[in-house]
């Protein structure tokens, strides 16, 4: 292991120079390599694990045993990169088919003969392209360091230098990853031959700026957002979690004065409950279905012809339901306890038929509508009306 002296500490009576525990290097490094792995690829790297303990068997064989279990654990690792090759070449292949088709798109929408902010979004595609491009990168990277190691132990097992010196260029010559710098510059080529937006001669970024893109978005390499729940969001499915339990709880207790709940006024208003929880479920659904295509790396706005300056995405919609799913349910629960165990006044009216009613009970679904609506109505430079008239249509064409 690597032995690592920490920062000298100043004590009143002495200084003291703390030594960190160094681990081995090997479960160091196999914890490293998981860190790195790009969700889309796990389960087609290196196994470095596995052949790193196979390594360490080679420390009880000598001679002529020693070189044939040696040259069996090579084999062994030719195979694996071949299988990684194998990997990188069937997903540069499909990188190029989508080139090739997305060029003819571009070109074309340069020559005027395309739909509005086609050329726009071809800019947009160009660069999931790109990301494309990076996760295989990415990938060929954290292998070829893998590699690297283990050949290195090699050499340290079997003290020689043949791993690091003979067998490991032979093994990186397969992954060939010249390959990704010459489709990424293929990429930059496409883009400055079908598109007339200004800038790309000097910078695709600053283009994409002038373009109203923002930034790159989607390159997929070590976003949190869609390599791990987010804290924010497993606190709010904890919460309503926690709210719903209360509901249940509260709708098994016993009620007060028994003799005068009446459970078809009870019900009565849950019909307007209903109807402003659909918003907070849409919210949940579209958030849902955003973060998957992410995730996947699906081009879905430009698959659905969105305008690729939109910024909306699945944590925008996510928050916007936790607010009114969280929103709904304590106003639900407040009616709920209300109801139940009058805490105001029921207002009875004897001899009517109804015992137990209050025109005040109408006022919590009323609540939760408007609401609603005031969340909705509310101007955002994010969700702009426009945006939200279309999710509205759409709503009404399925609903």
């Amino acid at each position: 292991g690597i032995q690592c002296d920490a920062v000298p500490t100043l004590l009143p009576w002495r200084i003291v120079r703390f030594r960190t525990p160094a681990p081995s290097d090997s479960m160091k490094f196999e914890t490293l390599l998981e860190t790195l792995e790009v969700r889309e690829f796990r389960g087609r790297y290196l196994p470095y694990a596995t052949l790193r303990k196979q390594l360490e068997a080679l420390k009880s064989k000598q001679g002529p045993e020693l070189e044939d279990v040696a040259s069996k654990w090579r084999s062994s690792v030719e195979r694996e990169v071949a299988r990684i090759a194998m990997h990188i070449d069937g997903g540069l292949k499909e990188l190029k088919v989508g080139l090739s088709a997305l060029t003819k798109l571009a070109q074309g929408a340069a020559e005027g003969n395309a739909p509005p902010y086609m050329e726009i979004r071809s800019l947009d595609a160009f660069d999931n392209l790109s990301g494309g491009v990076g996760r295989y990168r990415s990938f060929a990277e954290v292998n070829y360091a893998a590699l690297i190691k283990l050949m290195q132990a090699y050499d340290e097992e079997l003290s020689t230098s043949a791993g690091v010196n003979t067998y490991l260029p032979a093994m990186v010559e397969k992954l060939r990853m010249e390959r990704l710098d010459a489709i990424e510059s293929d990429i930059t080529e496409a883009v400055r031959a079908s598109s007339n937006l200004p800038g790309l001669d000097t910078n695709p970024r600053v283009a994409r700026l002038m373009a109203g893109l923002g930034t790159l978005r989607r390159s997929g390499l070590g976003n949190a957002e869609f390599n791990r729940p987010s804290f924010a969001l497993g606190l709010v499915f904890g919460l309503c979690g926690a709210l719903l339990l209360v509901i249940l709880m509260l709708c098994f207790l016993p009620h007060f004065r028994p003799e005068t709940f009446n459970t078809k006024y009870f019900l009565a208003p849950l019909g307007l409950f209903r109807l402003t929880l659909t918003v907070p479920v849409v919210y949940w659904g579209m958030g849902a279905v955003t973060w998957a295509c992410d995730a996947k790396h699906i081009n879905y706005m430009f698959l659905l012809g969105i305008d690729p300056r939109c910024q909306l995405n699945s944590s925008f919609f996510m928050k916007r339901a936790a607010l009114l799913t969280s929103t709904w349910m304590l106003i639900l629960i407040g009616y709920i306890v209300d109801y139940k165990f009058e805490l105001i006044g029921s207002g009875d009216t004897k001899g009517a038929g109804v015992v137990r009613g209050s025109w005040h009970y109408h006022l919590y679904p009323m609540a939760t509508l408007l609401i609603t609506l005031v969340v909705e109505l509310s101007p955002s430079k994010v969700f702009q009306y426009s945006y939200r008239w279309g999710l509205f249509k759409s709503f009404c064409r399925f609903a």
